[in-house]
């Protein structure tokens, strides 16, 4: 990401997100595009971002989870994911959390509508490369209970070289920050 960044910003700083190589109070605004449910360490995130940004700023999370139109391929390669308990980093999740460090959730707002189409085959194949994040962590026995099932049935739908429209609607979650800890 810092290569892809590289000559589109300013200033680029590569660091642990639990010890940032910032100064305190030093933003008006942290933004987390994909990553919060990356972190390991909710807590020790927290405390970097409230410790860089000033009183009153904002933390700006674009969840990992979108909003997915319901279709026949949707509703079977989804279904793993709340097994998985994954989503958590979605507004009304994450922002009972956040509280703890105060901050208190202004809104969600739609930034983007992806629209593409995909077979049933073509997601079991990215499924089984484990392309998305949420799968990076999974251990075989989890995979076979959980994740397997999801493959074989995508590869058991009807016509699964066909193309089915998928719609995605991502949003970007916005915080305040109040102070009130």
């Amino acid at each position: 990401m810092l290569a892809q960044a590289q000559g589109r910003l300013a200033r680029l700083v590569e660091g642990d997100a639990s010890r940032l190589p910032l100064r305190r109070a030093s933003f008006d605004a942290v933004v987390a595009v994909w990553a919060v449910h990356l972190i390991g360490d909710l807590e020790a995130l927290m405390s970097e971002v409230v410790r860089i940004l000033r009183p009153g700023s904002r933390l700006l999370v674009v969840p990992s989870t979108p909003d997915i139109e319901s279709n026949d391929l949707a509703d079977i390669a989804f279904r793993f994911g709340k097994l998985l308990g994954r989503g958590w980093d979605r507004s009304w999740l994450l922002a009972p959390r956040l509280r703890a460090f105060g901050f208190e959730l202004e809104g969600d707002v739609q930034t983007a509508v992806y629209e593409f189409d995909e077979t049933p085959n073509q997601r079991a194949d990215s499924i089984e490369r484990r392309d998305w994040s949420s799968l990076w962590d999974v251990d075989a026995l989890t995979w076979d209970r959980v994740v397997q099932p999801v493959v074989d049935d995508l590869r058991a739908m009807p016509r699964p070289d066909a193309q089915r429209a998928c719609r995605h609607h991502h949003f970007l979650s916005v915080y305040s920050l109040t102070g009130k800890q």
